[in-house]
């Protein structure tokens, strides 16, 4: 469905695990990347680069074995973990909404039908969020 687009497919995958925003995921660096979690201490922004996340909060979020192991098969750099550049710079995210969007048409959602129905980037949050409420995970 990703067109071999790794990048932007291992993004949207660990924002469906972790919850996270996509400008916390962009800022992502290979030394927050760990087997079990990752860390989370800032936020992406495109005008000013790394800043502060929006809660201020600092956080290790567990992430599943399975989205290490498909990040660290092609992150082979250190720096950005979400990059074009092997690190250097985050891919932009505009490009990962296009790739999402792309993929969700492969699957028969059209961006028309994605747009009635409210699917962006940001519903790989409720989506991780409503899963962990599921299964008793409180909301903090």
């Amino acid at each position: 469905m990703w067109s071999g687009n790794v990048v932007c497919y291992s993004v949207n995958l660990l924002a469906s695990v972790t919850a996270n925003r996509i400008s916390e995921c962009l800022d992502l660096k290979r030394s927050e990347l760990f087997p079990d979690h990752i860390h989370v201490d800032s936020r992406w922004n495109v005008k000013y680069g790394s800043d502060q996340t929006k809660t201020k909060r600092i956080d290790d979020i567990p992430i599943p074995l399975f989205v290490f192991d498909v990040i660290v098969s092609w992150c082979l750099w250190e720096g950005y973990v979400f990059s074009l550049s092997r690190g250097a710079r985050p891919v932009n995210g505009n490009r990962v909404l296009d790739a999402l969007y792309k993929a969700l048409a492969k699957i028969g959602i059209s961006r028309e039908e994605a747009d009635r129905r409210n699917i962006k980037f940001y519903s790989w949050r409720a989506f991780a969020n409503t899963y962990f409420r599921s299964r008793g995970i409180a909301d903090s």
